[in-house]
């Protein structure tokens, strides 16, 4: 009788620490200026990429029954998109993953939208935006941020070894720069 009691409450107490759906990205969490109101429904996650190369992201659908899912990927910008299926697994936390990968080639630089949807044999759905800035490949690189003055140089040198040393930083006193 107790181990009876025992397993229900276990089982009962399962959905308690189960997976749950993860948070909204805000706007601010995204590294760069996207429209919200573009995006159909709630920020999953984002991505830069190149155009007219393609890309893959990996998502994954949970569900508590196993039931199998169709994931469908929209871009109102006309991204093609690939979607493979990689198979239904158990999730060691509790119930089903059904893991997909989405290949997409975007074209042109801007932002896209991309709209995942998910739906069940049951008809149950859930939809998600994954944002994708296409950039394209510039050149950058690194510049001095000054002439070379031996001056103003060691006088850098110094301020820069100060602010290590009184923020605790690990390092040692460079002798030939301020001898």
């Amino acid at each position: 009788m107790v181990k009876t009691v025992v397993m229900l409450i276990m089982l009962l107490a399962v959905p308690a620490w189960a997976v749950v759906r993860p948070p909204d990205l805000e706007p601010n969490d995204v590294p760069f200026a996207c429209e919200p109101n573009l995006c159909l429904s709630p920020v999953l996650d984002w991505q830069i990429v190149t155009p007219d190369i393609a890309a893959i992201y990996a998502v994954r659908y949970h569900d508590s029954r196993g039931l199998d899912t169709e994931l469908t990927a929209t871009d109102p910008n006309g991204a093609e998109i690939l979607v493979q299926s990689l198979g239904r697994f158990r999730d060691p936390e509790g119930g089903w993953s059904q893991y997909y990968q989405i290949m997409f080639t975007v074209s042109g630089e801007g932002v896209h939208y991309i709209e995942l949807e998910t739906t069940d044999k049951i008809g149950r759905s859930d939809c998600r935006t994954l944002l994708v800035l296409s950039i394209s490949d510039d050149d950058y690189f690194i510049l001095p941020g000054s002439p070379p003055l031996p001056v103003a140089r060691i006088k850098d040198a110094q301020r820069f070894w100060q602010y290590a040393k009184k923020n605790n930083y690990p390092v040692t006193k460079p002798t030939s720069v301020l001898n």
